[in-house]
């Protein structure tokens, strides 16, 4: 860890833009991260930072995590195993992961339970029954070009972030940049505090007709608004506004969306019910030969199920609802049967 600077009051947390090339669509979500960084208590949504080569990305969250939580290492490159991440998360307030390639299904649950909390238990070393918990909860940067997040549970807990491309007359020396950033820290810091002092005073009395998932966080970056010189439904809007490049991003990735979709699109009836080794047999049958030959395609029915039920409110969001149905229901004799419907929409 590293020293926080004595915050001056009376900056603004615009002054951050002059570090930090956030889109204008983006800047909500950023300012709206960083107050509920501060937040006492969680959820504490992952902060995806993303853009092109040259686009300043690494130095963008190097900037962000030392606004709140300087270190001698801000950012640090991916964790090869549960227990890391975990002895990282223990050991900083924010966690920062630096130019991935992509998140393999082990991390992303991970970074999942950081947001929403969750614990993580081993056994003691040096001992035979001895165990060790650690619980813990954290902010998280992520930064990558491509669309690094994509399992669905863990885009409905990121903000999507995209940022601006540097030209190459705005470049400057890592040098020039510590000596502004190191001027202008005091102030971001003292705006960003005076912004939780309002979120604290106006949270208990502030009302929000409809909240988003991590709505602790929503309501917390919602009352801190008028001070980061925000409407108030400037971050739950544009919160919802990335939800439809979200499900895009889980349905593309997914390697059973586009063949799920299109056949359920096809048939003249828009609903089938039947096990979830009947839908394999089909989606096996219709799909070209390549795609079930990849090793993401689902060999066994419970492997479709489980994929099913990961990307459901994405599948619904698309036009295509699916449910799992009570054992004996809707005419499925052996075991537990699927609807799947056509609602309308695109996929």
């Amino acid at each position: 860890m590293a020293a926080l600077p004595v915050p001056i009051a009376g900056g603004s947390i615009a002054e951050l833009r002059d570090h930090v090339r956030i889109t204008d669509d983006s800047w909500p979500l950023v300012v709206g991260w960083l107050v509920g960084a501060i937040a006492p208590r969680g959820p504490y949504p992952v902060l995806v930072l993303r853009g092109q080569h040259g686009a300043g990305k690494s130095s963008g969250a190097r900037r962000l995590r030392s606004l709140i939580d300087p270190s001698i290492a801000p950012i640090r490159c991916e964790p090869r195993e549960p227990r890391d991440l975990v002895i990282t998360a223990r050991a900083s307030h924010v966690v920062c992961l630096d130019n991935l390639s992509s998140v393999p299904s082990w991390l992303s649950d991970g970074l999942c339970r950081l947001a929403t909390g969750g614990g993580y238990a081993a056994r003691a070393l040096f001992t035979d029954a001895d165990e060790i918990v650690i619980d813990v909860q954290r902010p998280t940067i992520l930064t990558g070009i491509t669309d690094v997040v994509t399992a669905p549970d863990l885009l409905d807990r990121s903000l999507l972030v995209e940022l601006d491309a540097i030209p190459p007359e705005d470049r400057e020396t890592e040098r020039r940049l510590d000596e502004r950033w190191r001027a202008s820290h005091p102030r971001l810091l003292g705006a960003l505090y005076s912004a939780v002092s309002m979120a604290l005073a106006r949270r208990d009395a502030l009302k929000i007709a409809r909240l988003p998932r991590l709505a602790d966080w929503a309501a917390w970056a919602t009352a801190a608004a008028p001070a980061l010189g925000l409407p108030d439904d400037a971050v739950i809007a544009a919160l919802e506004g990335q939800a439809e490049e979200a499900t895009e991003i889980a349905l593309d990735a997914s390697i059973i969306a586009r063949p799920l979709c299109s056949w359920i699109r096809s048939r003249v009836d828009p609903a089938w019910v039947g096990t979830a080794a009947e839908l394999l047999a089909t989606l096996t049958e219709r799909a070209d030969l390549g795609v079930t030959r990849d090793k993401a395609w689902p060999k066994t029915a419970r492997g479709l199920a489980g994929m099913l039920a990961r990307l459901a409110p994405a599948l619904a969001a698309g036009g295509v609802r699916v449910e799992r149905l009570a054992r004996g229901s809707g005419g499925v004799r052996d075991g537990r049967g699927w609807r799947v419907e056509r609602v309308g929409g695109e996929s």
